[in-house]
């Protein structure tokens, strides 16, 4: 019985040696500050006015959350959860920052968007890899196909993120007004670090 009790301990250490669950909260004041900070979340419109005349426009997720598990044998992230409250939402535009709450997101009763890894990522350093994931904003279920890059830093790995949505298919308003139409394409971007 005891060489039994020690092969179990043995191999529960052996596991916890092996995988590790992480779970981070990050908090901005405001739009520069998380526009200079890492990790970020970023998004990107485009906005035409009068039909011709095209500008950008940036946005960053001042708070969000982002829990994964880390298999350190295999050298993968898996069960990665990312949660952003969409009140820390900012486009450093008042007006706009505005229409996006109180319009684009009116539906998102739980006031968070919730995105899931569909897979395993697999810590590859250099190598441009595909994932998606799954994105949940206005009550409504959407894949994202997204681009990614691992480097290894001193601290562990940094993990940039790169891909677009369209906001009609995640349910979210439309915010054009007569003089002033959104691009339906939203570029997303982010950059993770992991210790």
């Amino acid at each position: 019985m005891n060489v039994f009790k020690s092969l179990i301990l043995i191999i529960f250490v052996s596991f916890s040696v092996q995988a590790k669950t992480v779970s981070e909260k990050f908090e901005r004041n405001n739009f520069d500050e998380a526009k200079k900070s890492t990790p970020y979340l970023k998004f990107t419109g485009t906005s035409t006015k009068f039909g011709f005349v095209s500008t950008d426009f940036d946005g960053y997720a001042k708070n969000f959350e982002l829990s994964y598990d880390f298999d350190q044998k295999t050298q993968t992230l898996q069960s990665i959860s990312l949660t952003i409250l969409t009140i820390s939402l900012d486009t450093d535009n008042s007006s706009r920052n505005e229409k996006l709450h109180t319009k684009c997101l009116a539906e998102n009763e739980s006031k968070k968007i919730i995105a899931e890894a569909i897979a395993p990522i697999k810590l590859q350093i250099g190598e441009k890899q595909e994932t998606s994931i799954k994105m949940i904003a206005n009550k409504k279920e959407i894949l994202i196909p997204l681009t990614y890059s691992v480097i290894k830093t001193n601290e562990g790995f940094q993990i940039i993120l790169n891909g677009h949505f369209s906001f009609k298919d995640a349910g979210i308003t439309d915010p054009s007004i007569a003089i002033a139409k959104l691009e339906e394409k939203i570029r997303i971007e982010g950059v993770i670090n992991l210790k």
